[in-house]
């Protein structure tokens, strides 16, 4: 189930906190169910961000907000626990641009991955994550599609109802299982136009 999927709770829904910007032309492209969850925060108020009572979320940061403010928000924000997902919003608000800072880490610890693969880079960045999972999700998905239908064609060989037949049910039920978590790394794959 992805965050987009109408049989979602709204109270599971992060909240939408919308720092500068014009939060009505942003409250009018969300989906309906969610401009009930916006919550403005003044541009001037950008250096308080997140203060202790907020809930994680999303963080839309309108173009007005100063370099300096944004800086500093991305600092508390990496320093804090929960779902925070800032999103830049351009000047004439029709483009975003994912921010996603990752947890504070030692700058040793974050360099000494520069050298290593990309799962190890995409702790730190969220493009290299993305095409990590999108790998990943075709890596699985192909062998699993073939054992599928070798599981099945095996299935027809033996009696329903025999031992082997269950045993082959089973693992038939858990493949399906693996392939339904796969599909789900779907939700992570970003329409670039």
């Amino acid at each position: 189930m992805t965050g987009s999927d109408a049989s979602t709770p709204a109270a599971s829904r992060l909240p939408i906190h919308v720092v500068g910007g014009d939060v009505e032309a942003l409250r009018a492209r969300l989906p309906p169910a969610a401009r009930e969850r916006v919550h403005r925060v003044e541009t001037a108020e950008a250096h308080l961000f997140p203060d202790p009572d907020r809930t994680p979320g999303w963080v839309f940061i309108g173009a007005d907000v100063g370099a300096e403010a944004v800086l500093g928000l991305l600092l508390r924000l990496g320093q804090r626990e929960g779902p925070w997902s800032p999103v830049l919003v351009t000047a004439d608000g029709t483009t975003a641009l994912p921010l996603s800072p990752a947890h504070e880490a030692p700058l040793d610890e974050v360099a000494a991955r520069t050298d290593g693969p990309p799962s190890q880079v995409g702790a730190v960045s969220f493009r290299v994550a993305h095409e990590d999972l999108s790998r990943i999700r075709h890596d699985i998905n192909n062998p699993l599609t073939a054992a599928l239908a070798e599981v099945q064609l095996a299935l027809m060989d033996h009696e329903p109802g025999s031992e082997t037949a269950e045993g082959l049910q089973v693992v038939e039920n858990q493949l399906r299982r693996i392939r339904d978590l796969a599909a789900d790394l779907v939700a992570y794959r970003v329409n670039r136009s």
